[in-house]
């Protein structure tokens, strides 16, 4: 056959296959917390004083106790509720009511202004009014600060002339009513002769009469003479003009001639201050009807004495807020003031006016600001408004005034005060008024669960995308723990890219197994836990697992915290007595578990709200059976009912025992050591959740060199200073660290007891079978091979026939990835032995390629051969 061709140009097409570069794939590390607002001293409103009353939180979900929220979550930073006024902001969280809505107020609720335990010559006195018991007197001529007496001053009238105290002096044949305050006692001489603070004028006076004062006009000084109890504070070192006391303060005495006790509290209200050393405080009621009107009858002493008092010891206090009544309800038999049309669903109503201003005992009109409550009857004289109940209060926001038909708009639409159901006003219901004339700014301390993109997985490059996410404020304090453990990882990372997701805190394990699936579906590696929470903690080996299978292609793993309080844990039950020298009477004779001994701690604990009530130590080993524990806790009174007990290790050895069974023997997991740790943050020293310092750990994680172990690497905690572990400084010895790590257990320890930066003992994994499963940096180079040969290989997949060709430039593509790890350091080396078709899978190809790591040097021996010659 002819092979001839005629003339022509052929060009023929031959691929080539060609390995492109590879690169090493880095390794996004993740953090699931919980994000928090967070309330320094945040003003939430003021109380009106009209009656017990409410203010809520600014957020829903508040952290208020440790029944609905973990106990280290409530401890961290627990709510605390301030009052804000002229000599600073004064703390009274013990004092008020905290419940999962607000903060809640006693009408009358009131906090310290001073207070002296022990004065050295206080006193309670008479206040000496009665012109009956004036004496004649005059200024010596000889010493111008000597007054002398015509008669003798009795022993009663001895006893009130106390140094600084007021003396009045009417000057011969002036008005009876012309008493003038001329001078002040410096001493009493003898009951004839008293020595003043400034020279006098020399001259003859119709009488003197000691004590006496212009009191305000509110109090009837026909009453006051005719009262027989002291009335009159002196405290010869007192300065209450400093102080800024104030006429509504309530002072609190003790003293040994009180009829009531001398350990019973005597609480009255602060009428006058006379002086720096004096005050007046009340001994009568005021008028009938007016007994919730005046600031300065709030308290009361009306108890008969017949001499002073010494006071042993006082306190003034100041009302948070207090509002006056105006006077409109049945008062010295007036009709009382019924309101007019009603609009807006009880948002606003008429009033006229002329039926105030015709009113003898009413002095002014309303005003805005004012406290509304409405009522269908009258509140009769001698009765409280504030004891309507239900009392219903509303503030007035604006008064329309046409003629003497005013228009009144409140707050929000109105309901009866005493109706049940919930009652619009209507026209002829009785108003009544109070004016706040005491109010202080309520300042909260809190944290709230922030529920912005709760559940969601979010790709993190930067701090302002933190704070746009999860800081309303613009700040991230070191209690809004998401972003505040997302700063350090990302600054750990070299400002790379981190995920974070926002967990629901109020149902931990459910909640975070959730973000657990929704980070599957990111490609992160090393993850930190916002929880101590043993039961969030036994979901992440599960998971990292999971994700890390082969098939899955998604190498993981997870840095976990525990707790002292959960870890150092050996017993818990139920107590029915504890006796004041400490003896606590458990409720069933269990066997208490091998290791209780003498000198574990011991907790008493409340069942309704989990609060601690006592804690001491065990005072001798108990017995394997017994119903009686010892103990070295005192009480004033003996707890009986029923409580939770709580025994923890105290023992170094028992403690280092325990903190090694937190292991999971697996290479994937890591549980960092210590738990909580003291350090200064934004508002002083404080403990902080151990988690903190790992959030930057699985940053350095993705930031450091996957072959560059971090044992005796120092790095700090962003946002803190002046940390505190109490590890190798403190608790553990070299034997109960070595017990610790054992378990594989990374600890962390420093350098000085107080330090700025901290290092791992030794950087582990839990799997301590062998070097190679228990050294962290070598599982991290292992997974940052296996994502490099995985996404080298990967665009290859489906694309090409197996042939000879195909599987020679797999090879050369696993080569270019080997070298590549080699080069940055990744690996020691690396070579591929093996490229095959598999014989019983014929569209699957084997891959063997033979790796070594780098191991960190963690001990060296040295040997010192000693010679004389």
């Amino acid at each position: 056959m002819s092979t001839y061709k005629g003339p022509k140009v052929t060009v023929r097409q031959n691929f080539q296959l060609s390995a492109a570069d590879v690169a090493v794939e880095n390794l996004p590390s993740a953090i699931a917390a919980s994000a928090f607002y967070v309330g320094d001293k945040e003003n939430i409103g003021r109380f009106d004083g009209v009656g017990d009353g409410e203010i809520n939180y600014p957020y829903e979900y508040t952290i208020h106790d440790i029944v609905d929220w973990p106990r280290e979550m409530f401890n961290f930073y627990p709510i605390k509720v301030h009052v804000k006024s002229d000599i600073g902001n004064i703390e009274i969280t013990d004092d008020v009511g905290i419940d999962d809505t607000g903060i809640s107020f006693d009408e009358f609720e009131d906090f310290e202004i001073i207070s002296s335990l022990n004065p050295k010559n206080a006193k309670a006195l008479f206040f000496k009014r009665d012109t009956t018991t004036v004496k004649v007197a005059e200024i010596e001529v000889a010493d111008l600060t000597i007054i002398v007496l015509s008669s003798a001053l009795s022993e009663s009238e001895q006893a009130n002339i106390v140094p600084g105290m007021p003396v009045g002096l009417r000057v011969k044949d002036d008005p009876i009513t012309d008493w003038d305050v001329t001078a002040y006692v410096e001493s009493l001489v003898d009951s004839t002769h008293i020595k003043i603070q400034a020279p006098g004028t020399a001259a003859e006076y119709d009488g003197i009469l000691v004590g006496t004062y212009q009191l305000t006009q509110k109090w009837d000084q026909t009453v006051v003479t005719a009262t027989a109890a002291p009335c009159l504070l002196y405290d010869i070192e007192a300065n209450f003009t400093a102080n800024d006391i104030k006429e509504g303060d309530i002072v609190k005495f003790t003293s040994p001639q009180n009829p009531l006790g001398a350990d019973t509290y005597i609480e009255a209200s602060i009428v006058q201050v006379l002086s720096s050393r004096m005050l007046i405080y009340n001994i009568i009621n005021m008028g009938v009807g007016r007994i919730d009107y005046e600031k300065n009858a709030v308290k009361r002493f009306d108890q008969s004495v017949a001499i002073g008092m010494n006071i042993t010891s006082y306190s003034i206090r100041r009302m948070v807020s207090f509002s006056e009544n105006r006077g409109y309800k049945d008062i010295n038999t007036a009709a009382g003031v019924p309101i007019g049309a009603v609009a807006g669903d009880g948002l606003s109503f008429s009033l006229d006016v002329t039926v105030i201003l015709g009113d003898p005992n009413i002095t002014d009109t309303p005003e805005e600001g004012d406290i509304a409550a409405f009522s269908t009857a009258n509140v009769a004289a001698g009765d409280r408004v504030v004891d309507l109940d239900p009392l219903r209060k509303y503030k007035i926001l604006s008064i329309a005034k046409n003629g003497n038909d005013w228009t009144i708009t409140l707050n929000k639409k109105a309901r009866q005060s005493d109706v049940i159901p919930e009652t619009v006003i209507a026209s002829g219901n009785f108003i009544h008024l109070f004016k706040p004339v005491v109010s202080h700014d309520v300042l909260l301390d809190y944290r709230a669960w922030n529920p912005t993109e709760a559940g969601v997985v979010q790709r993190i490059s930067s701090v302002e995308k933190l704070k746009e996410l999860y800081a309303d404020s613009g700040t991230i304090y070191d209690e809004n723990e998401l972003p505040f453990m997302a700063i350090s990882t990302l600054g750990a990372t070299g400002n790379g890219v981190i995920y974070a997701i926002n967990v629901d805190p109020r149902d931990l394990a459910v909640n975070y197994l959730d973000a657990m699936n929704k980070l599957k579906q990111v490609d992160c590696y090393s993850h930190a836990f916002g929880t101590t929470d043993g039961g969030v903690n036994a979901l992440v080996p599960p998971y990292v697992d999971n994700q890390s299978d082969p098939e899955r292609g998604h190498e993981r793993c997870g840095t976990l915290t525990f707790s002292e309080w959960d870890v150092y844990l050996k017993r818990v039950g139920e107590s029915t007595n504890v006796s004041i020298d400490g003896l606590v009477i458990i409720t069933e004779a269990i066997p208490l578990p091998v290791g209780v001994r003498r000198g574990d701690k011991i907790y008493i604990i409340d069942q309704d709200n989990n609060k601690i009530l006592a804690e001491g130590l065990l005072t001798a080993t108990p017995a394997a059976i017994t119903t009686v524990l010892n103990t070295d806790i005192v009480l004033e009174d003996a707890l009986t009912g029923t409580y939770d007990y709580r025994i923890s290790a105290t023992d170094p050895n028992d403690q280092a025992i325990a903190i090694s069974n937190l292991s999971y023997t697996n290479r994937r997991i890591k549980v960092c050591w210590p738990g909580w740790f003291q350090a200064e943050g934004r508002d002083g020293f404080k403990m902080f959740p151990p988690y903190y310092y790992t959030a930057y750990r699985v940053g350095m994680d993705s930031g450091q060199i996957a072959s560059q172990a971090f044992t005796n690497l120092p790095y700090s905690i962003v946002g803190l200073k002046n940390i505190t572990l109490n590890t190798n400084k403190g608790s553990f010895d070299g034997d109960a660290l070595d017990i610790i790590g054992g378990g594989g257990i990374d600890i962390q320890v420093q350098e000085t007891a107080v330090s700025q930066s901290i290092k791992s003992r030794h950087d582990l994994s839990t799997d301590m079978a062998s070097i190679e499963t228990r050294s962290w940096s070598i599982m991290k180079q292992v997974d940052v091979a296996a994502k490099t040969y995985r996404n080298a290989c990967k665009p290859y997949t489906g694309r090409y026939n197996i042939t000879t060709k195909f599987l020679q430039f797999l090879g050369e593509v696993c080569g270019i990835a080997s070298s590549t790890l080699i080069r940055k350091k990744i690996l020691r080396g690396a070579s591929t032995a093996k490229v095959n078709q598999d014989p019983d899978v014929v569209d699957k190809i084997n891959i063997t390629i033979e790796i070594s790591v780098f191991v960190a040097n963690n001990r060296i021996d040295i040997t010192l051969n000693v010679t004389t010659r």
